[in-house]
């Protein structure tokens, strides 16, 4: 389980000697297990090859650990990576398993190495052979099972965490950002629209206060009229010197005065009825208009306020969202700082498990 192509033939210039020292490296019970299939193979008359060429044997934890993150990350979109084992998990760690070249010399290969009691079990992967011959092969087993899983197994999930974390983040993340820069533009027509309210209002007391004062003056004037209707109602003819009445008296000139300043009361009610009707309607009007304008400014004043309402939602909102990102960062920073020390516990189980 690894990432060898079986289309890739890479030999060494000296392909005169017998066997390949990779062999050297592998555990010592499946160093010689290789010796007795690649013996048979050449004793095979026809052998393509000089001698079982290995492409992959012995593979140390933090080369395993990398196949394996390739791979994961190739199921979450990432780059092309063939399946591989977890680290710690593989028999390639321990000396036990080896990849070959076969492509011109298959059948001969699979029979001298399965002869040879290597097993080739993994499906898909031809090139892929397991010293399950070895004496100690189930005792081996019984340690990489137990290094699986302490080690192998809890690696495997923080990786899969990881790389499910950022699969969300990249969904999330898009959106979190144009949210905010929607609710950034919103805030800056909230608060602009404020200010444009509070305007109005300002402007509006003006206008109410300046309406109040004109209601005040109007019906002071008001009073004043009915107390000039009712001086004109009881302006009594008081002139004649001989304390007669209007009618008696015979003082043309007084009665002239009396008529006269009569009149200008009169006239001066008159003049005073019109202005007070013309100023009435007016009122009226501007009254209708300011009530209209109250109107519509609490119109406004509502409509900002749900507005308000809405953007306090969305941002409570938006912020879940960002705790949750900042979150997942946090367990991916953590995560990404734990692998060194996950890895070395692995390679030192790995070594235990070898000795």
């Amino acid at each position: 389980m690894d990432e060898f192509n079986p289309d890739i033939e890479n030999f060494d210039a000296d392909v005169a000697a017998a066997r390949d020292p990779k062999a050297d490296q592998l555990f010592k019970e499946a160093t010689k297990l290789y010796d007795n299939a690649n013996k048979a193979y050449l004793k095979d008359e026809g052998h393509v090859y000089p001698y079982i060429k290995i492409n992959s044997g012995l593979r140390d934890v933090y080369k395993q650990a990398r196949l394996y993150i390739a791979y994961i990350e190739h199921l979450y979109g990432g780059p092309a990576a063939p399946k591989a084992n977890k680290p710690g998990a593989s028999n390639h760690e321990y000396g036990l398993a080896i990849d070959v070249f076969r492509k011109r010399d298959e059948a001969r290969l699979k029979k001298a190495l399965t002869g040879a009691k290597w097993s080739n079990n993994v499906a898909d992967e031809g090139w892929h052979f397991d010293a399950e011959g070895i004496p100690s092969w189930k005792a081996i087993q019984k340690k990489i099972a137990n290094v699986k899983s302490k080690h192998s197994d809890p690696f495997a999930n923080k990786i899969a965490t990881f790389y499910e974390l950022r699969k969300r983040y990249g969904e999330e993340y898009p959106g979190y950002e144009a949210k905010l820069a929607e609710l950034q533009a919103e805030q800056k027509r909230l608060v602009d629209l404020q200010e444009e309210l509070t305007r109005r209002q300002s402007q509006l007391e003006q206008e109410g206060d300046s309406l109040q004062r004109r209601i005040n003056r109007f019906n002071r004037d008001v009073e004043d009229l009915k107390k000039l209707e009712r001086r004109i109602k009881n302006f009594r003819y008081t002139y004649c010197p001989n304390g007669n009445s209007f009618n008696d008296c015979n003082h043309n000139d007084q009665k002239r005065r009396y008529v006269n300043e009569r009149n200008a009361m009169v006239e001066r009610y008159n003049r005073k009825a019109r202005e007070l009707e013309g100023e009435s309607k007016r009122l009226d009007r501007d009254i209708k208009r300011y009530e209209a304008s109250v109107k519509r400014f609490e119109q406004d004043v509502r409509e900002f306020n749900s507005d308000a309402a809405q953007f306090e939602k969305d941002v409570a909102k938006l912020n879940k969202l960002g705790a949750r990102l900042q979150k997942w960062a946090e367990r991916m920073d953590k995560i990404q700082q734990e692998i060194p020390g996950d890895l070395k516990a692995i390679a030192d189980a790995v070594k235990k498990a070898r000795s």
